[in-house]
């Protein structure tokens, strides 16, 4: 990034026009890749949102079976020791 002196805004310079055409050009440019990255940043923030969903239903699921395959196994034990 250039820095422009404030002297630059003056009209005495008869290029000045173009310059500014070209800075337009420039600005919509990086204006328009500023607003792709944020989609991008924001498209991936939803894919990793919604990867850390499934992946916690996923092992809450994992969990709850396992939790209950422990009780049914626990209780069957119980059972047939008694």
């Amino acid at each position: 990034m250039q820095f422009i002196p404030s002297r630059a805004h003056t009209h005495s310079y008869p290029k000045q026009n173009e310059h500014n055409k070209y800075n337009n050009k420039y600005y919509i440019i990086k204006a328009v890749v500023v607003v792709i990255v944020v989609v991008l940043v924001i498209a991936v923030v939803v894919v990793v949102a919604l990867v850390v969903v499934v992946v916690v239903v996923v092992v809450v699921v994992v969990v709850v079976v396992v939790v209950v395959v422990v009780v049914v196994v626990v209780v069957v034990v119980i059972v047939i020791k008694y």
